[in-house]
């Protein structure tokens, strides 16, 4: 599977200029190679694309997949850096990218200005929170995964990861409530049951976490997670 989704042409929303327009079979034909596997025909048809219409966002964009998929890193950067800078709507692609290379504080930035493009986009949302969660700045991760998990309750891996974000800021009763949200939609969640046993403990309440130690291991005796 790939590293990250280009979105489309319809997806991106790109300007409706008539240059748009024109190249659209450009990029219908490139997309189509890209997906079928022919990698290197895709990234011959955009290259000649591009170089006739620099200045669409949406094909930089794919343009730069076919870089990325072909071993381009850097080259594949370049573009997609020209694609959010055309299209603001692209800008999670950049971001993802960036952070695929390890490039956290750039990565942090463009995850940053996407969500500020488009409040709504969990998927920017989620990719700023995991990279903060990554770098160790729980406090930083906890309000993007507010914002998540209001818009997608049943997001276990989001829920789950705003109880880790509250825990790792110290605030335990809130992450204890985020852990037992986590349980009361799937019971068998052993990380977060794990996670609440954790934070039990440290707030005096050793039996309620024995307990809840007990109940998980009833129906997953292996789990690692609940063993202390």
């Amino acid at each position: 599977p790939d590293l990250f989704a280009v979105p489309g042409r319809e997806e991106a929303r790109p300007a409706p200029t008539l240059e748009t327009q024109s190249i659209s079979e450009e990029f219908r034909q490139g997309r189509e190679r890209l997906v079928g596997g022919d990698v290197a025909g895709a990234r011959a048809m955009l290259a000649d694309a591009v170089a006739q219409n620099p200045d669409d966002a949406a094909l930089r964009t794919l343009y730069g997949k076919a870089l990325w998929a072909d071993g381009e890193r850097e080259a594949a950067l370049e573009q997609f850096r020209a694609g959010a800078a055309g299209n603001p709507g692209l800008t999670l692609a950049y971001a993802k990218a960036l952070d695929s290379m390890g490039r956290t504080e750039d990565a942090l930035e463009q995850y940053r200005a996407a969500a500020s493009h488009d409040p709504g986009d969990n998927e920017a949302l989620k990719g700023l929170s995991t990279a903060l969660l990554l770098a160790k700045r729980p406090a930083e991760a906890v309000e993007p995964l507010r914002r998540v998990v209001e818009r997608a309750p049943n997001d276990i891996l989001s829920a789950q990861q705003l109880g880790a974000a509250l825990e790792g800021s110290g605030d335990l009763d809130a992450a204890a409530e985020a852990y037992r949200g986590v349980l009361a939609r799937m019971p068998d969640a052993s990380i977060s049951r794990g996670r609440l046993a954790e934070v039990l403990q440290q707030r005096g309440r050793g039996e309620e976490a024995v307990q809840l130690l007990r109940e998980g291991l009833q129906a997953q005796p292996n789990s690692a997670n609940l063993q202390r």
